[in-house]
């Protein structure tokens, strides 16, 4: 859904939306800052992201080589995310999406963790406990209404008969809307940077954050 937003040509033609994207100073960081000097490794990092996006959720769900896939796809969103938050200030953005990516690490290397753990906790081993139904069943119609959310996102005036606006206080309630528009179709030429200005008692005035 995120590749769907990405319908300029800065990303997907000329490769300019990651060097315009950290032209904004708002965001950039001093990693961001140094790398927008650098057009021809901004433009190869824009379409290596966009592929990124397209292929590692397939790469990630394959039902063969699934420990080496899974870690090849978590792998490289780690690298991904990483990445955007070296170079860009956007808040916990990064670290969530890190932190969701682990729901597709194979269970080899939660067993390999589980072990370590146990060596120093004490725990019993033994097969976690499935979950009863009803909560499977609860998550899979979450599952279900974030996917009608975003495809509502691509054409609204089609998926809002399946999924009407009536029912956004629910997303709202159980935090499930989403939307992955930052920076598409292609960055904003809006930037400033902050002020708080304050006055002395002298008449000069200070800006509070610098």
């Amino acid at each position: 859904f995120s590749v769907t937003c990405k319908t300029h040509p800065a990303w997907w033609g000329d490769g300019t939306a990651l060097r315009e994207v950290l032209e904004l100073d708002v965001y950039a960081r001093p990693l961001g800052v140094w790398l927008r000097s650098h057009p021809a490794l901004c433009t190869a990092l824009t379409h290596l992201t966009v592929g990124l996006e397209i292929l590692g959720p397939i790469i990630a769900l394959l039902p063969v080589w699934r420990i080496a896939a899974r870690l090849l796809a978590v792998s490289a969103f780690f690298v991904l995310h990483g990445g955007i938050a070296c170079c860009l200030d956007i808040g916990f953005f990064p670290y969530v999406m890190m932190a969701a990516w682990c729901a597709f690490l194979p269970s080899a290397v939660w067993d390999r963790l589980g072990r370590r753990g146990r060596t120093t906790l004490a725990e019993p081993a033994g097969r976690v406990p499935a979950l009863p139904w009803p909560v499977n069943a609860f998550c899979g119609l979450c599952l279900a209404f974030v996917i009608l959310w975003n495809l509502r996102g691509t054409n609204f005036a089609f998926w809002e008969r399946v999924l009407p606006r009536a029912v956004n206080p629910v997303a709202f309630a159980l935090r499930l809307e989403q939307h992955w528009g930052m920076f598409t179709p292609k960055p904003t030429r809006d930037d400033g940077w902050f002020i708080l200005r304050a006055g002395l008692s002298d008449g000069r005035e200070v800006d509070l954050l610098r």
